[in-house]
């Protein structure tokens, strides 16, 4: 009887654990897959995922022409949030908010304190910005579509927390 109830015992265990692995995966896909609602160079309204557009953006060409300045909309989740990050060799310092959908968005260092302070991991965030650069990643700050930026520019940036 004892073996009996060690082995249900385990299966349960068991089947208790590969679910929540198959969640964690879920979850991370789901992330992924998340779609940003864009307004291109040309006016046109398009939905695409984050890897979509990394797609799209590895043309260079391309991504002067139609995405640099673009408005982008996305609702993201917070991976991480870094505050008053100095870049070596300039006075300018920014606050970043990474997002588990792929986005890093850059502000200007104390804009946005406030509701920065508010935010943790898996916080909810509706963001409304530009399409900035792609070095390597797709990065979202307030910029003309020349991809100048600064106090101004950076100002174009609405967040709103999704609860």
């Amino acid at each position: 009887m004892k073996k009996v109830v060690s082995i249900i015992c385990m299966v349960i265990v068991l089947l208790s654990v590969s679910s929540c692995s198959a969640d964690k995966k879920t979850n991370a896909t789901s992330a992924k897959d998340a779609k940003a609602t864009i307004v291109d160079n040309a006016g046109n309204t398009v939905t695409m995922t984050y890897s979509e557009l990394y797609k799209e953006c590895q043309n260079d060409a391309k991504f002067e022409k139609t995405y640099r300045g673009a408005e982008i909309t996305f609702i993201g989740t917070v991976s991480s949030i870094d505050t008053n990050i100095r870049y070596e060799g300039t006075s300018l310092r920014e606050d970043r908010i990474n997002f588990k959908e792929g986005y890093t968005l850059y502000l200007n260092a104390g804009e946005f304190t406030s509701l920065l302070e508010t935010l943790s991991v898996d916080s909810k965030v509706q963001v409304k910005s530009n399409i900035c650069s792609n070095f390597g990643k797709i990065e979202i700050r307030g910029c003309s579509r020349s991809g100048a930026y600064g106090k101004d520019s950076m100002s174009k940036t609405k967040l709103t927390i999704v609860h």
